[in-house]
């Protein structure tokens, strides 16, 4: 009988040793590593990196702002300029929560880097011009048309710090509407800027108001007077 106990004691033994080490220190196989940040609109979109089967962002010494959800990337979530806010893995989605430093992180405001942007009836479209005072953060720049995108341009010089300007024509069969310009740096959005064009209507009508011709001898010698008016459509 106490050959068979020194067996099965050796036989276990054996087995906790054989065990990976992390199931040994029964340390929690969810973990956040690294988190990345992008401003978005009207929010911000994070993506955190690492394992687990729940994920949610925590004001830090507060409540929860996001999740929990089983996906580790946010969208358009809303965060206060200033706060410290981290992204926590877990097994469930009632915890217990990972707690890395690395993935501690703040939001700051947008840069303001444009100086100018204009929109101009030109036949058959419409002219985008914009000025920015730098290209230190800039990857591309997008010009949309009431929300549909009708230009993207990518930057001259992206990295550098001296300003750059730009101009493009852009044929629309109805050009007026509200133009937004954004600034991008790969993913992520750095500074937006809108102008408003309120109509492109070409003349609809021509009409002679006046003519007048003076002379003594002929009926029409001497000079004449005429005042055109050019009519347009209005809005309906």
């Amino acid at each position: 009988m106490l050959r068979k106990l020194l067996m099965v004691a050796v036989v276990l033994s054996l087995f906790v040793f054989a065990l990976p080490a992390q199931a040994q220190d029964a340390a929690p196989l969810w973990h956040c590593d690294a988190v990345t940040v992008a401003q978005s609109s009207p929010g911000w979109n994070v993506t955190a990196s690492g394992a687990g089967a729940y994920w949610r962002i925590k004001a830090v010494g507060g409540s929860t702002v996001a999740g929990p959800q089983q996906s580790p990337a946010f969208a358009n979530v809303a965060l206060v300029e200033g706060v410290q806010y981290q992204a926590q893995a877990a097994d469930s989605a009632g915890g217990p929560w990972s707690n890395n430093p690395a993935c501690v992180f703040t939001v700051s405001p947008l840069a303001v880097i444009i100086d100018e942007f204009t929109a101009e009836c030109i036949p058959d479209g419409v002219r985008l011009a914009w000025a920015v005072s730098t290209e230190a953060f800039s990857t591309s720049y997008t010009v949309a048309r009431d929300g549909d995108v009708v230009l993207n341009v990518p930057a001259d010089c992206p990295g550098c710090t001296a300003g750059a300007s730009y101009s493009r024509d852009v044929e629309l069969p109805d050009a007026h509407g509200i133009y937004t310009l954004t600034v991008w740096n790969g993913a992520g959005l750095i500074d937006v800027e809108e102008t408003w064009l309120a109509t492109c209507e070409p003349p609809t009508a021509v009409r002679v108001s006046r003519f007048a011709a003076y002379g003594h001898k002929h009926p029409f010698a001497g000079w004449r007077v005429w005042r055109v008016e050019i009519m347009t459509r209005g809005d309906e």
